[in-house]
């Protein structure tokens, strides 16, 4: 049985994801000032930044308090964490728990940079580390 999402937690579109990423950015943000920041910028209208900020709240990324009579939004969880269980559930779910085909896909793609083939060499090698320390007796763990 794989792991399950904290709090059941609803999954995220790609525009909620990016007003969670927003408002991660600028905690304690009022509905005004992320309409004027984050909506208009992109033709959303004043009440769909609040239907997504609200459904943000119901979904349980967001938490909302009110400061002077005006409510002040900031993530109860962050942008990273809601990205990590969105991967998570990519995997699990699309790719049957197997992070094998997503590798496939990015010895294949053309398109990364060379700081992000540096970065995923730097991840693999704390895996292979990780790995390392796993497979280690335990009389030869902790004792140095």
């Amino acid at each position: 049985m794989g792991k399950q999402k904290p709090e059941n937690r609803a999954t995220l579109g790609r525009a909620e994801l990016e007003l969670l990423q927003f408002v991660d950015a600028n905690p304690a943000i009022s509905v005004g000032d992320a309409v004027t920041q984050f909506g208009t910028p992109r033709g959303l209208a004043r009440t769909t930044v609040l239907t997504m900020m609200q459904r943000l709240v119901t979904k349980g990324f967001l938490k909302r308090q009110q400061v002077d009579n005006v409510y002040r939004y900031s993530t109860k969880v962050s942008a990273a964490t809601a990205v990590t269980e969105m991967v998570s559930e990519f995997v699990r779910g699309v790719l049957g728990g197997s992070v094998s085909p997503f590798v496939a896909y990015l010895s294949a793609a053309d398109d990364l940079t060379d700081e992000e083939v540096v970065e995923l060499r730097s991840l693999v090698q704390g895996l292979d580390q990780r790995s390392k320390k796993k497979s280690k007796p335990k009389s030869d763990q902790g004792e140095g």
